[in-house]
C-alpha cells in the first residue's frame, strides 16, 4: 500500500511539475509577445486621388522619424509602428476612418489629417472617443480651438494671415491687393479673412474674387476673372492666392498665357509644390523652362532649408538618401510631430497596452498638453516645439521666393523681437524702419545674405594643433546697403606663420550690381582650427569646419543663409564625388571624407559691449553664422600599414634572433632593432 501511495505521489509531483512548466512557458510566451508588440501611431490622410502627394509626404517624414527612434532603441523599450488610413482628403471618409482608428485599432495617437475640413470633422470623433491627434499640415484655427485632444506642430492661419498682411504692406509697400480665394474651403476662407481684415486695418485695400461660388461653371468664372484683372491692372498689380495647389494652376496658367504679369503671392500650401505635385510639370511651358509658372512668386513657409540649422540639413540629407526626393515643410512638420509624440510617450511611460488603451491615450494627451512653455520645448528641425493654450505651435513664417524651380529665402525677412525692452534706441529704430510695430508686437526688418562656398583644397592637416589649411571661393548675394563682406571667421587659426595675426578679405575677384542685387566673390586661403578628440583613436572621427559671422551686425539685422541656388543645390554625396574628382583632399591620405553639411546657426555673446542703454542682467547678443562642417574618419588600413606593420615586422625580427646561437648575436644588432621599434612606435 505504501508503495502504491509513493508511486501515486511521485506521479502527482511529475504532473504538478509539468503543469508549472506549461504555465511558466505560457506566461513567458505571453509576456514576450506583449513586450514585442509595438506602440502604434495612426496616420490619416489622402493616400490616393488628387492629393495623394501630400499624404505621401507626411508618411515619408513620419516614417523617417520612426526609423530613427527605433534604431535608437524605440520608446520605453518598444518599437513604434505607423498605421496608414486613406481618407482621400474628404471629410465624410475622414469621419469613418477616425471611428475605425479610435475603436478598432491599438493606436495611442493620430497624425493627420491633411486638410482642415477633414481634421475638423474627424476631430469631433477624437474628442468624443478620447484619442490625441496632432496635425502637421491642417492650419485652420478651428482645428484646435475648443478641442483639447487636437494639437498642431506648426502655426495656424491667423499667424500666417497677419504675417502676410504686414509683409505686403510694410516690406513690399503695396496699397491694394487682389485676392482669389475659395469660400467653400475653410483653410482658404479663414486665411483670406485674417489677411483682409489685417491689411485693411493698416491702411490697405483688398478686392476679392470667390472661386467657391462658381465651381459649377468654372471656365466662365476664369473668363470673368481675366477680364476684371485686365480692367484693374493699374490699381492692383499684386495677386494673392490663398488656395490649394490644384487651383493655383487653374488661375496662373491662363493668367500667364494672357500676359497679365501680376506679382503673385501664394500661401504656405504653395511652398510644398515642388516636392509634392507633378501636375504643373505637364504644361508645355513648364517642360520647356522648369519653374516657368513659379518664377519670382513669393510665398510664406514654416521652413526654408537655406536658413535652417544643422539638424534640418541632416534631415534633408537623410530624406534624400532614403526616398531619392527633395523634402518640403510638410515632411519636416510630420517628422517633428512624431518626435514630440515619442517624447510624450516616453515621459508618460505608456506601453501601447490594449488592456489599458483608454488610460494610456489620456496620459499621452495630458503629457502633450504639459509642453506649454519654452522651458519644456523640444528642439525640432522646424524650431522649438511647445504648445499654446489652443494646442498650437506658434512658429514665425519665413518669406520664400521661387527661383529656377527652387524655394529660397526672400532678401528681406520679418523676425519677432522677443524682448523689445532690451532694444537700445527703440524709437530711432522704429523711425528709421529697421523695426516695425505689428499690433502690440515688434518685429525686426532683417536682411538675408545668400552665402556660398566652393572648396578648392584642404591640406596641411596637423593633428597636434588641430589645424588645417583651407583654400576656397566665398561669395555673397544680397540687396540693400548692408556691408556683407565685413565678416570674421569664427575658427580662424593663427598657429601658422603664413596665416598672420588676422584674416581680412581681399578685394573681390568678381562683383556685380544688377537692379539693386549685389554679387561679390572672394578667394580665401588660410588656416582654420577645430578641437580634435582622440577618445576612439585610431578609430576616431574628426570634424573640419569653416564658420563666419558679421563683425558688428547681430542676427536681427543680417542672416547669412546657404546659397543653394548658387551652389547648384547638389546633395552631400554629389559634393563628395566632386571633391574626389578634383582632389580637394588629395594631400590628406590618412583620412576618408564621410559627410559634409552647409548650414546656418547662431552664436551668442553674453556682453552688452559697455552700452549704458542696455541694463538687462542676462543680456545676450546673437549673431548669424554660416558654417561648413566636414566629417572625416581615420583610414584604418593606412594607419595599420604606416604605424603597426613596421612594428610587427621588427618584433618578428627580434623574435627570430632568439633562435640564433648566442655567440653570433651582436649588441649592435639588438640595439638597432630596439631603436627602430621605438622610432616607428
Amino acid at each position: 500500500m505504501d508503495s502504491i501511495n509513493r508511486k501515486t505521489l511521485k506521479q502527482g509531483l511529475v504532473i504538478f511539475a509539468l503543469f508549472l512548466l506549461v504555465c511558466s512557458t505560457a506566461i513567458f510566451w505571453g509576456t514576450t509577445n506583449k513586450n514585442n508588440e509595438p506602440i502604434y501611431i495612426a496616420f490619416a490622410g489622402p493616400l490616393s486621388g488628387a492629393n495623394e502627394f501630400d499624404g505621401d509626404s507626411v508618411v515619408k517624414g513620419a516614417q523617417l522619424a520612426i526609423d530613427r527612434i527605433n534604431e535608437s532603441g524605440g520608446v520605453n523599450n518598444k518599437k513604434l509602428k505607423l498605421l496608414s488610413f486613406d481618407d482621400r482628403g474628404e471629410a465624410k471618409i475622414a469621419v469613418s476612418k477616425a471611428k475605425e482608428i479610435a475603436n478598432e485599432t491599438a493606436a495611442v495617437a493620430v497624425l493627420g489629417h491633411i486638410f482642415s475640413t477633414s481634421s475638423i470633422a474627424a476631430g469631433r470623433i477624437y474628442r468624443k472617443e478620447g484619442i490625441p491627434a496632432i496635425a502637421s499640415t491642417a492650419s485652420a484655427d478651428a482645428v484646435t480651438i475648443d478641442n483639447p485632444w487636437y494639437f498642431r506642430s506648426f502655426s495656424p492661419t491667423r499667424v500666417q494671415g497677419n504675417f502676410l498682411a504686414y509683409y505686403l504692406r510694410e516690406i513690399r509697400e503695396r496699397d491694394r491687393i487682389a485676392v482669389v480665394y475659395d469660400s467653400q474651403d475653410i483653410y482658404s476662407k479663414s486665411l483670406t479673412d485674417v489677411f483682409s481684415n489685417t491689411f485693411e486695418n493698416i491702411g490697405g485695400e483688398v478686392k476679392q474674387w470667390d472661386i467657391g461660388q462658381h465651381r459649377d461653371n468654372f471656365q466662365s468664372f476664369i473668363q470673368t476673372l481675366l477680364r476684371d484683372l485686365k480692367v484693374h491692372r493699374e490699381e492692383f498689380d499684386t495677386l494673392f492666392l490663398p488656395i490649394h495647389i490644384s487651383d493655383y494652376f487653374k488661375i496662373t496658367v491662363p493668367l500667364k498665357r494672357n500676359h497679365l504679369d501680376y506679382k503673385i503671392i501664394g500661401s504656405d500650401s504653395l511652398t510644398n509644390i515642388i516636392t509634392t505635385s507633378k501636375e504643373f510639370k505637364n504644361f508645355p511651358e513648364e517642360q520647356a523652362k522648369p519653374g516657368y509658372f513659379l518664377e519670382d512668386v513669393l510665398a510664406p513657409s514654416p521652413l526654408i532649408f537655406d536658413v535652417a540649422g544643422r539638424q534640418a540639413q541632416q534631415f534633408r540629407n537623410d530624406y534624400r538618401s532614403k526616398y531619392k526626393l527633395e523634402p518640403g515643410w510638410v515632411s519636416a512638420n510630420a517628422y517633428d510631430a512624431v518626435q514630440i509624440l515619442a517624447r510624450a510617450m516616453e515621459q508618460s511611460g505608456i506601453q501601447g497596452d490594449l488592456d489599458n488603451l483608454k488610460q494610456e491615450r489620456q496620459k499621452l494627451r495630458d503629457t502633450l498638453a504639459s509642453f506649454d512653455r519654452p522651458e519644456k520645448a523640444m528642439h525640432g528641425i522646424t524650431g522649438e516645439i511647445f504648445f499654446d493654450k489652443n494646442g498650437d505651435v506658434l512658429h514665425p513664417f519665413a518669406m520664400g521666393l521661387f527661383k529656377q524651380n527652387r524655394l529660397i529665402s526672400a532678401f528681406i525677412q520679418l523676425q519677432a523681437a522677443t524682448n523689445f525692452k532690451s532694444i537700445p534706441n527703440l524709437e530711432r529704430e522704429l523711425e528709421e524702419g529697421r523695426i516695425l510695430q505689428i499690433g502690440d508686437r515688434y518685429v525686426y526688418k532683417t536682411n538675408v545674405i545668400h552665402t556660398g562656398i566652393d572648396i578648392n583644397e584642404i591640406k596641411n592637416l596637423d593633428e597636434k594643433n588641430s589645424s588645417y589649411l583651407g583654400d576656397f571661393f566665398l561669395w555673397f548675394r544680397y540687396r540693400g546697403n548692408i556691408d556683407a563682406p565685413n565678416i570674421e571667421f569664427i575658427n580662424y587659426s593663427t598657429a601658422r606663420l603664413n596665416s598672420g595675426e588676422s584674416l581680412q578679405l581681399q578685394d573681390p575677384i568678381n562683383q556685380r550690381n544688377i537692379d539693386g542685387l549685389r554679387y561679390e566673390v572672394y578667394r580665401v586661403n588660410a588656416d582654420f582650427q577645430e578641437k580634435f578628440f582622440f577618445y576612439d583613436y585610431p578609430f576616431d572621427h574628426q570634424e573640419l569646419s569653416i564658420g563666419l559671422r558679421h563683425k558688428n551686425l547681430t542676427r536681427e539685422r543680417v542672416i547669412y543663409v546657404v546659397d543653394w541656388l548658387g551652389m547648384r543645390d547638389i546633395n552631400a554625396d554629389e559634393i563628395l564625388e566632386n571633391w574626389q574628382k578634383y582632389q580637394v583632399f588629395g594631400t590628406i591620405t590618412d583620412w576618408d571624407v564621410k559627410t559634409v553639411d552647409f548650414f546656418q546657426d547662431s552664436v551668442l555673446i553674453g556682453s552688452n559691449l559697455g552700452d549704458p542703454s542696455i541694463s538687462e542682467q542676462n543680456f545676450e547678443q546673437e549673431y548669424s553664422r554660416f558654417n561648413v562642417a566636414i566629417e572625416i574618419q581615420r583610414d584604418r588600413l593606412v594607419f595599420f600599414v604606416k604605424n603597426l606593420l613596421p612594428l610587427f615586422f621588427f618584433l618578428a625580427l627580434s623574435y627570430m634572433i632568439l633562435f640564433l646561437p648566442f655567440e653570433i648575436i651582436s649588441i649592435e644588432a639588438v640595439s638597432g632593432i630596439l631603436l627602430a621599434v621605438v622610432f616607428f612606435h
